[in-house]
């Protein structure tokens, strides 16, 4: 019921071992060439990234009383290569910067391969009416993997292609009006363009109870072993023919949950290749899968153009005024699909159109910046920005999904969040002080872009529809109509003690802290439905409100504190992050507003210069406390999400040519 305190019920625990292995290689090359009072640089980057992924994950679905278990096989390989080259020139008073730049991105999953297993009333029927621990959910399920059977096989790749190129030009006059009147005056322009390229295939099969017969003979045939659990002809295929008897999830999540037996990986590629190889198998069993490859497909280009002016003023040794402007024209060209997967079989024949959307904005943003230094050791620093966050361009996509119940739209208009920023910095500098900074800083931001949620499509042609979408439900993206406020104080001390006697003056201390405060209004929707007596349909409404809650990513507070000691070639840092609750998003149901935990991480690294070659030795001990990544939801006492990536070490050898 809306506003009062609802009951937050689990509905399901999903459980993910990640088992992932990295490799890198990398080449760079770099040259520069002196000119007379300039400099050419050419650098070169080249870098290839190979990430495979075994992810075990068992699924407990309160709802339809289910077990479930997965193993997905994933691979990812990166291929990136950039290429730059500035030109620096100095003429007397005239100064020359010239960029240009092309990079190149090859993004290749070739393989992602999943196998799922499912045992049907699996769960106690008494957990439907109870509020349960996710934890607890194990002792109110009978789990037979005798009784759990091959459900669905899913194949899939995919390739994302960018290619970007980048021209740059500043120029800069330095000038002297008077003794205690300098500075300088730059102007400057970019232009950006970008492409991006996203193609994906999915191939899938279904082994429920009667579906592909021959299939299922031809894996028992193929593997003569399985047919001591399972005979030919049987309709299923139990969990049992599948597992990998040597794998160990060791001290999975320090053993509050447990993991049970997984799939063999390489008996997942082996069994596939033989479905594979089986002549005319029936369409459950292995198909390509054409809404699945079709939905997510797009392409297009974005272009950017911008140009500055700003200048640089000293008056005297004590005030520095920066005012400046920066011209934005930023152009985006995007096809997606827009299909209707209501219509009937869009796995086998999925009915949509390529549709490209042209959307432009420009913008002219002032920044005012003011230092004033009324004693050698103190300086006041003032500041007035505008600032824009565009977004994310699979907001923009113009994709356009037509469920039988609902439709996916995605809002191929919204606008970049504005955000106008003031703030004050005070600064003290002496030699045992070493820098001492107090400061405060505002936002005010519009446009702030966030999901809408449940709405319900009254008139179609609002969102250009056919006329048959009405009354359905429409999950899409907006810019928020009300403005975010933020604001907040930091405080940062940099020093170092080297005043103090004998080894103690090797001691370093860094401490920042940040408060942050601010508010936001959620805009919220709540539906209402009426049944009209003469017509025997449903009116529905939608009921616009908002929700006043924090910014979107935003916590209250921020500690970073930094201990370290340096002696001749010796240097040792340990550091401290504590990060405070964090809003992640806003939902219809207070209940279920999410929130990150807080977060306290300890981490230590040290360096030691060794007496050849110029050789390091470095060691970085990250996350020695081992915290936990957690997700609450306001209305639950539990966690909603606990990620645990342990303690990491890295060892090395760097040698300074």
């Amino acid at each position: 019921q809306i506003d009062i305190n609802n009951t937050v019920y689990t509905k399901t625990l999903q459980l993910t071992d990640a088992i992932r292995y990295k490799y890198r290689k990398g080449f760079t090359f770099v040259a520069d060439y002196d000119l007379n009072k300039g400099k050419i640089h050419f650098k070169n980057f080249f870098n290839n990234g190979l990430t495979t992924i075994n992810r075990y994950n068992e699924f407990y679905d309160v709802p339809n009383r289910s077990h479930k278990y997965e193993t997905r096989d994933e691979e990812y390989n990166v291929n990136t290569l950039s290429n730059i080259l500035d030109y620096e020139q100095r003429f007397g008073q005239f100064s020359i910067n010239f960029h240009i730049s092309n990079s190149s991105t090859a993004n290749d999953n070739p393989t992602n391969l999943s196998f799922l297993f499912e045992q049907k009333n699996a769960i106690k029927s008494e957990v439907l009416d109870t509020n349960i621990a996710p934890y607890d959910l194990v002792d109110y399920t009978l789990i037979n993997d005798s009784t759990t059977y091959f459900q669905t096989l899913y194949e899939g790749s995919s390739k994302t292609i960018e290619n970007q190129q980048e021209a740059k030009l500043d120029l800069k006059y330095d000038f002297s009006i008077s003794k205690t009147i300098n500075g300088n005056i730059k102007i400057g322009g970019k232009y950006r363009q970008k492409y991006r390229d996203f193609d994906k295939s999915v191939y899938t099969g279904n082994f429920l109870l009667n579906s592909g017969q021959g299939v299922k003979d031809a894996i028992l045939k193929a593997f003569p072993e399985m047919q001591n659990t399972t005979s030919l002809g049987s309709s299923r295929m139990p969990y049992v023919l599948f597992w990998d008897p040597d794998f160990d999830h060791k001290n999975f999540m320090n053993g509050v949950y447990k993991m049970g037996a997984v799939t063999d990986v390489d008996l997942m590629h082996e069994v596939l290749n033989v479905i594979k190889q089986v002549e005319n198998p029936s369409l459950e069993t292995y198909t390509f899968h054409d809404y699945y490859s079709k939905r997510e497909d797009y392409s297009g280009y974005e272009y950017l153009k911008a140009a500055y002016a700003m200048s640089e003023i000293n008056i005297g040794p004590r005030i520095k005024f920066i005012p400046g402007i920066r011209y934005e024209n930023n152009k985006t060209e995007y096809t997606g699909a827009r299909g209707d997967a209501s219509l009937a079989f869009p796995n086998q024949h999925y009915v949509y159109k390529d549709t490209t959307v042209i959307r432009s904005n420009n913008f002219l943003l002032p920044m005012i910046h003011l230092k004033y230094s009324p004693t050698d050791w103190m300086n006041v620093r003032l500041a007035f920005t505008q600032t824009l966050s565009r977004p994310n361009y699979s907001y923009i996509m113009p994709r356009i999904d037509l469920l039988s119940q609902a439709v996916i739209w995605n809002n191929a208009h919204l606008e970049p969040e504005f955000s106008t920023n003031y703030d004050a910095y005070l600064s003290f500098h002496q030699n045992k002080l070493g820098l001492l900074t107090i400061g405060g800083f505002a936002k005010k931001i519009e446009n702030m872009i966030f999901w809408l949620g449940r709405r319900v499509i009254i008139d179609p042609a609002e969102y250009n529809l056919p006329p048959e979408v009405k009354n359905r439900d429409i999950y899409t993206q907006a810019n928020n109509q009300y403005d975010a406020d933020l604001w907040g104080v930091e405080f940062d001390w940099q020093t170092n003690f080297w005043y103090l006697k004998g080894a103690w003056k090797g001691l370093v201390l860094n401490v920042n802290y940040t408060h942050i405060y601010s508010r936001a209004k959620y805009p919220r929707t709540i539906v209402e439905k009426e049944f009209d007596q003469t017509t025997f349909k449903y009116i529905y409404t939608n009921i616009d409100t908002f929700i006043v809650d924090q910014m979107q990513q935003q916590p209250d507070d921020i500690i970073n504190l930094q201990i370290g000691y340096d002696y001749k070639g010796f240097s040792a840092r340990a550091s401290m992050l504590y990060q405070s609750r964090i809003f992640q998003r806003p939902d219809f149901w207070p209940e279920l507003t999410n929130y990150s935990d807080s977060y306290l991480r300890y981490d230590v690294s040290i360096k030691q210069d060794l007496p050849w070659y110029n050789i390091q030795l470095f060691a970085n001990f990250n996350n020695i406390s081992g915290a936990k990544d957690r997700d609450l939801v306001k209305g639950s006492k539990w966690d909603a999400r606990i990620q645990h990536y342990g303690t990491t070490i890295d060892l090395g050898l760097r040698m300074k040519l």
